[in-house]
């Protein structure tokens, strides 16, 4: 589309000129309509053009911000690139040290170990065919049956490592020593047999007793040794506590809140288990109650 124009008015009307008056006052007046309609449309075109520039203006202010962010940024990156420079050379320097450390051991470790030998007479003689000297502290690697690193101690070889298998530890055995009965099934050994007793008698923890009261009434002694969870089992094998009953001492620590306790129920039977907090046995009944 082309831009609007202005229609170049006629000459105007003049009074002096009397011949002419009328006519070229009409033709000015029609000049003046054709202006009018062309003014319509000049101006929206003027306010578009004025549009344009301030969107140019706009654009440009813009662009000249962006560039300026683009410095910065740029700045920031060349910044960046300085420090992760740095940090490089930090980590090279930091790298080579690592490597000289690392050389050290292995220095150190290669003028202590020897090396797979066959045997202490092996590796002596070895080391007498290289004239070395078997100080304390130096190890090898004992590669026939058993295997294993041995290290010379005292002037002698023994072996740099403790062999576990089946060793009797926490982890396979001992856990569990405050509970005689269990510890005694980890390491292999089988729960103790009741004994028959009819007399008095001190027991020891663990111990299962048959108590037979049927000649005369008796009392049994709890051990003076007891760990946490200690127990001594007993039975009437008579069914006979009812009549000649069964006396428990607690040899100076109480059982079921008393010094001694009274088992009279016949055909009775129960365990007594020492709580170390309370420091005190405590009565439990199987198949009838106190």
């Amino acid at each position: 589309m082309s831009d609007p124009t202005i229609t170049t008015p006629p000459t105007a009307p003049s009074r002096a000129s009397k011949s002419t008056f009328v006519a070229t006052t009409n033709a000015f007046l029609e000049y003046l309509v054709t202006l009018a309609n062309e003014l319509i449309t000049l101006i929206p075109w003027i306010r578009a053009r004025v549009d344009e520039v301030n969107a140019s203006k706009q654009a440009a202010a813009d662009s000249a911000s962006a560039a300026a962010g683009s410095v910065t940024t740029a700045g920031g990156h060349a910044s960046a690139a300085s420090g992760s420079a740095g940090a490089a050379a930090d980590s090279a320097s930091d790298a080579a040290a690592d490597r000289q450390l690392a050389g050290q051991y292995l220095a150190a470790f290669q003028s202590d170990f020897l090396g797979p030998h066959a045997d202490d007479a092996a590796v002596n003689a070895w080391a007498a065919g290289e004239a070395i000297t078997l100080e304390d502290g130096v190890f090898y690697y004992k590669n026939t049956a058993p295997k294993g690193l041995r290290i010379r101690d005292g002037g002698a070889w023994s072996a740099a490592v403790l062999d576990a298998n089946g060793a009797l530890m926490a982890a396979n055995g001992l856990s569990d020593l405050p509970d005689p009965a269990a510890a005694r099934v980890n390491v292999g050994a089988a729960d103790r047999a009741w004994q028959d007793k009819a007399g008095a008698y001190t027991a020891s923890a663990g111990d299962r007793i048959k108590a037979d009261t049927g000649a005369a009434a008796f009392t049994i002694t709890l051990p003076a040794s007891r760990p946490d969870g200690a127990e001594v089992w007993f039975m009437d094998p008579g069914a006979n506590w009812a009549t000649n009953n069964l006396t428990v001492s607690g040899n100076g620590a109480n059982i079921a809140g008393a010094a001694t306790f009274t088992a009279d129920l016949d055909g009775g039977y129960f365990i007594a288990i020492f709580d170390a907090t309370a420091d005190e046995w405590q009565v439990r009944m199987y198949g009838g109650a106190v």
